[in-house]
This record gives structure tokens, sequence and C-alpha cells, in this order.
């Protein structure tokens, strides 16, 4: 019987490592993905972004009812802050009817005062309500954005990325916007209108431009 001989150690002799890429055929090299840098958003780019928040193009009730939504939602914070910022003027006239003597008067101030607070605070809860619809709408159409232009990438792109991981960045994007239209557009600007109201009224009022910088800085 023939014997079979066993082969040597030298033929699994590993290849070298140090073998060049120069000495591989074209098609046998392999390049390095390229690594693109993240770019960042222009504030126009930012704001085409937003513009569902203020002026949206469609709705589940019509891109009408839905614009006057979010129309009336800018306005009730207009009339909140306008209503904080003239009913402090009816307690001074009531403090002043009342160290005259003139209670009837005093007493119609203080009712003009209170009905302007309960008026802002009223303008505020309906900014509130009015916004949930504006921002569940517009969460919807920043992801059918999104959705649809994830759709036309290419299948290399699909391939290479994880899907999963880009649903989740796509959710914590679309919060992001709604959270920064929230606190900036809705709280942060308004607040830093209405304490430059207050000075410009206390110059106006009293005359002293020291006391409108006091107010700002306090």
């Amino acid at each position: 019987m023939l014997k079979q001989k066993t082969p040597s150690k030298a033929s699994y002799a590993p290849l070298n490592k140090d073998v060049e890429m120069a000495d591989l055929s074209p098609s046998e090299q392999v390049k390095a993905p390229e690594v693109k840098k993240k770019d960042s958003l222009s504030l126009y780019e930012l704001f085409q972004i937003l513009t569902p928040y203020f002026w949206p193009e469609k709705g589940s009730d019509g891109a009408f009812i839905n614009r006057l939504r979010t129309s009336s939602t800018w306005l009730m914070v207009i009339l909140s802050k306008g209503c904080n910022l003239y009913a402090p003027f009816f307690i001074a006239d009531a403090a002043n009817y009342l160290v005259a003597g003139q209670l009837v008067a005093a007493t119609q101030q203080m009712v003009f005062y209170c009905i302007l607070r309960t008026l802002s605070s009223f303008f505020r809860e309906m900014q509130s309500i009015l916004y949930i619809k504006v921002k569940q709408q517009a969460s919807i159409q920043l992801q059918e954005l999104t959705f649809t232009h994830l759709h036309t990438l290419s299948l290399n792109w699909h391939l290479s990325k994880k899907t999963g991981s880009v649903m989740k960045s796509m959710d914590r994007g679309v919060d992001a916007a709604s959270s920064l239209v929230t606190y900036l557009f809705l709280f942060l600007i308004p607040a830093m209108a209405e304490c430059l109201a207050v000075a410009i009224l206390f110059f106006i009022h009293y005359s002293q431009w020291q006391l409108g910088v006091l107010v700002v800085i306090g």
C-alpha cells in the first residue's frame, strides 16, 4: 500500500504580513473608506427645518386650519405678555386712589388689575393647548421629510449604516427641534422682549434711564 505523504510544516507557512499593496492586482486592492467630516447646519438651514412650527405646509386638518392654529399660538404669546405689561399700571393707580381716599376708584382699578392677570393666565394656557397640536403636526412633517430623504439614499449607504441607529437619531432630532422651538421661541425670546419692554416703560413713565437699566439687570 502507498503511504500518503504528510505535508510539511513549511507548506503551511503563513503569508508575509509585509506584502506591499503594490504587489497586488488593482482588483485585489481594497481602498479604505473616506471619512467625511460632519457638516454643521447654517442658520438659514436651521430655520428651514423649523419652518413647520411657524408656517406648516400641511396637516391632518388641512393646511389652512393648521396655519391658523399656529398663528393663534403666537398671538396668545403676544396677548399674554401684553396683559402682564399693562396690569401693573392699574395697581399703581389703585394705590394712588387709595392714598387720596377714593375707595370706589381704587376698587375699580384693582378689579381691572385682577381681570388682566386672569386674562394673562388664560392666554398662556391657551397657548399651551394650541401648541400641542402644532407640535404634533410639525413633528409628523419633519419625520416624513427625513423618511423621504432616507429612501433616496443609495443601497451602499444602507448596507454600510445601521438603520436602527439612524431611526433613533431621527427621533432625537425631531424631539430636539421641538424642544428648541418651545424653550427658545415660546419662553426665552418672549421673556427677553418683556424685560426690554418693562425697561422702556419705566424710562417713559419715570423719565429715568437708570431705573430702566436696573430693571433689566434685575
